[in-house]
């Protein structure tokens, strides 16, 4: 050790030796790499030192790639899930005493002892129903226990009332293969009273389960809409099944009581007459239907082509139809789109005020495609449903909006005072369906502009250009309130997390026009003028990104405020931002009916712009397996 002592000098000299003569033998990067190693303690110490003398440069922010927020969308409609109601301890009150709870609904002793002792028949039995009203319905019968329908070992009349009612489910819109009742009631025989006493507890029980089943239905609707897609948005359905099933069995005139249920207002008995008298209509063999989904393009070849010059030979001016007289003549069927028919359905589209393009898409079909009687049937159906998810008392004052239609509407003392043409959604920003109060109108208004246009449709504009909103009248201020210029601002590092709030200021060019007619809602929607006027010449009008832009703005504006349209205009010109709140709160329901009588009470039929029919259809055909596949 001591030798090892001794010698550490020369050691270390010889290492340093080894180290240069290592380095020159070595590529220049390995050696130095070796030497940082062999003094590591001591170069660190200098690099260090180096380090923190070097002037600190600034991170460059990160560019972010274009991002884009989702809008709303549809779900797998899934029905209420039926279970097998557990009888069990309906059927162990053959073995008690009667109930004093029963010595209350008026039936004598012998009818009490006899729903008691049938019970036993219940223990094995175990009918399809939805958890809440088997609940209901065993809750009901454990505290009265007693027949309901039946009267001497037969149904009564009250009985025989309520299931003419579920037979004739379908004139009001529903499915009466989805209130069958599952036991028949015995024919009177003496052979064999058990058989007859287990016939009639099954019968009672299940008419009472599929009566309150209809009772649900025709009050709130077969299909839960909040369930469809994140465009429908309604208030929860608090249904108490045990209040409707004590209503129903107290109400004088079950059978009228049922039928209560179902809307009461002026457009639910016009549908259900256009119901009715569409189920009798025969097929026309004029009728012009063209499949769905048909699109063509000049130079196309598809075999609808027929039905869509027999449908502008229809629905054409007298003028169009004359002065393609030889054309219409000489026709023959053929499945080649080019030529003469292009021209032709050019100036159809322009009779029509369509885009003359020559293209055959949806608004162009649109405009001669006629809805078959069953295809109506449908239509009506399903406004008959959609009915049931509002108020069945609309009020006396309200405004409606059915967005298949494009059209708003103001009625007074329950009658319509003001129509007009709206623009509303395209398909991929549609217009949600809800109501909700119309609570103030807003004058010469700034635009806050939603997160989902400022990331979609304005960052791609900031991108090329970060002064847009410098240049076209928007204010910016970053989260915590700060006044800033769009130009100051490096776009291509936000994404969808949008940091900044925008608006646009009141003045012509203000998206919003000169005035907005508010009902606070979480999808902020709202009713308001706009600048781009030629919209309103299309007939298929779904533009805007959800909100409902009005034709006659102030005259709307007007009728909520309950005041004159000059003093409205007066307000306007004024120039300044301003907020006029109403007297009273009036509903707004903004809606989609693709079938919707007129004032007159006549039904019409839109077009399904949104596709929203065919997903209620589905939850409807869906809704009837689950009820009927082993009811």
């Amino acid at each position: 050790m001591k030798n090892l002592i001794r010698n550490a000098p020369l050691l270390t000299t010889v290492s340093l030796g080894i180290a240069i003569s290592f380095s020159a033998a070595v590529p220049q990067v390995q050696a130095q790499s070796f030497l940082e190693r062999l003094f590591k303690p001591s170069l660190s110490r200098k690099a260090k030192r180096a380090e923190q003398a070097k002037p600190k440069q600034a991170v460059k922010a990160k560019k972010i790639k274009p991002a884009k927020i989702r809008g709303h969308t549809y779900f797998t409609y899934k029905p209420q899930r039926l279970k097998a109601a557990s009888l069990v301890t309906l059927a162990s009150l053959s073995n008690s005493s009667i109930s004093p709870a029963a010595e209350s609904n008026g039936n004598d002793g012998l009818e009490r002892s006899g729903f008691l002792e049938a019970t036993k028949f219940l223990a094995k039995y175990a009918p399809l129903a939805e958890k809440s009203l088997a609940k209901a319905v065993v809750d009901y019968y454990m505290k009265n226990p007693e027949f309901i329908w039946v009267k001497n070992g037969q149904p009564t009349a009250r009985a025989n009332s309520v299931l003419g009612v579920l037979r004739n489910a379908d004139a009001e819109g529903l499915r009466a293969e989805e209130y069958v009742v599952s036991a028949s009631p015995p024919a009177a025989t003496e052979s064999s009273p058990d058989a007859n006493m287990e016939q009639l507890i099954k019968f009672e029980i299940s008419l009472t389960m599929r009566a309150l089943r209809y009772a649900q239905d025709a009050r709130f609707g077969r299909i839960n809409p909040n369930k469809l897609s994140e465009y429908h948005y309604f208030p929860d359905r608090k249904i108490n099944s045990a209040k409707m099933l004590s209503d129903l069995i107290s109400a004088d005139d079950a059978a009228g009581f049922l039928q209560s249920l179902s809307p009461q207002n002026d457009a639910y008995k016009a549908l259900k007459a256009e119901l009715a008298k569409v189920r009798t209509e025969k097929q026309d063999d004029d009728i012009i239907v063209i499949k769905k989904g048909t699109f063509m393009r000049p130079g196309a070849k598809n075999p609808e082509l027929a039905n869509v010059i027999r449908g502008i030979r229809k629905f054409g001016s007298e003028e169009l139809v004359a002065k393609y007289e030889t054309l219409f003549a000489a026709y023959d069927g053929s499945p080649n789109y080019n030529g003469q028919y292009v021209e032709l359905v050019k100036d159809f589209q322009r009779e029509k005020k369509l885009n003359d393009e020559g293209i055959i898409g949806r608004k162009t079909i649109g405009m001669i495609s006629e809805q078959a009687p069953k295809n109506k049937v449908a239509s009506v159906i399903y406004s008959m449903e959609r009915l049931r998810w509002h108020p069945s008392d609309f009020g006396t004052r309200y405004v409606f909006i059915n967005t298949a239609a494009f059209r708003a509407t103001y009625y007074n003392n329950r009658k319509e005072e003001l129509s007009m043409d709206v623009i509303v959604g395209k398909k991929s920003n549609q217009t949600n369906f809800f109501y909700d109060e119309i609570e103030k109108v807003v004058y010469n208004p700034y635009w806050g502009v939603p997160r989902t246009i400022l990331v979609n449709v304005k960052l791609p504009k900031l991108r090329r250009d970060a002064a847009y909103f410098d240049k076209n009248g928007y204010e910016v201020t970053t989260r915590s309130g700060k006044r800033i210029k769009s130009a100051s601002v490096d776009w291509n590092t936000v994404g969808a997390n949008f940091g900044y709030n925008v608006r646009q200021k009141p003045g012509p060019n203000n998206a919003l026009g000169s005035l907005k007619i508010l009902f606070p809602n979480k999808f902020v929607v709202y009713m308001h003028d706009t600048p781009s006027r030629g919209l309103f010449n299309n007939i298929f009008r779904a533009f805007s990104y959800g909100c409902i832009r009005l034709k006659r703005p102030r005259e709307m504006a007007a009728a909520v405020l309950g005041m004159s349209v000059e003093e409205v205009a007066a307000r306007v010109k004024a120039g300044k931002n301003a907020t006029q709140f109403l007297k009273k709160k009036i509903p707004v329901y903004v809606s989609y009916f693709t079938a919707w009588p007129d004032s007159s009470g006549k039904v019409k039929y839109y077009a399904d712009t949104y596709g929203r029919d065919d997903y209620l259809q589905k939850a409807m055909d869906k809704t009837s397996l689950t009820r009927t596949a082993q009811s």
